[in-house]
Formats: structure tokens, C-alpha cells, sequence
């Protein structure tokens, strides 16, 4: 079930892991386009609270601009001479 307000339908709709606030959840969620990631901002509290308070949307990297790991380690181990 998804009751979000999407404009796009290629858009996801995400909610934030449960917190207990009293006041209720700060964010219902947010609305990531493909490839977007979302990181939770959390405030913790005295007692042992914590609230979900704020997001940051990731931005998909490109392709071009991305760590070859695999390159990288298999250089270090066997370089080319």
C-alpha cells in the first residue's frame, strides 16, 4: 500500500525507521527519484530516545566517477611492470 502524494510514477515512496517521539514520526517520509538513496538524520535524547529528525537524498554517483575496487586491489597485488 502506498498513500503517498507521488507526481512521478517513477518515484518511490519511503518511510523512516520507527521512532517514538510524542509528538508523533517529524517525517511521514519522502519521495526518491530511481537510483536515489535517502540517509536518516537522527536526534537522540536523554533517557535513551531517539527520533528521526531530518533526511538527506543521495544522489546516484556516475558510472564514470565510481571506485573499481576490484581494479585497485588486483593492481596492488599484482602490478604491471
Amino acid at each position: 500500500m502506498n498513500n503517498s502524494p507521488q507526481s512521478d510514477p517513477s518515484e518511490k515512496f519511503v518511510q523512516p525507521p520507527l521512532s517514538y517521539a510524542r509528538e508523533g514520526p517529524a517525517l511521514v517520509g519522502v519521495n526518491l527519484a530511481p537510483g536515489e538513496e535517502v540517509r536518516w538524520i537522527w536526534t537522540h535524547y536523554p533517557g535513551g530516545r531517539s527520533v528521526v529528525t531530518g533526511y538527506e537524498i543521495v544522489k546516484p554517483e556516475a558510472s564514470e566517477s565510481r571506485f573499481d575496487f576490484k581494479n585497485a586491489v588486483e593492481n596492488w597485488l599484482w602490478p604491471k611492470q
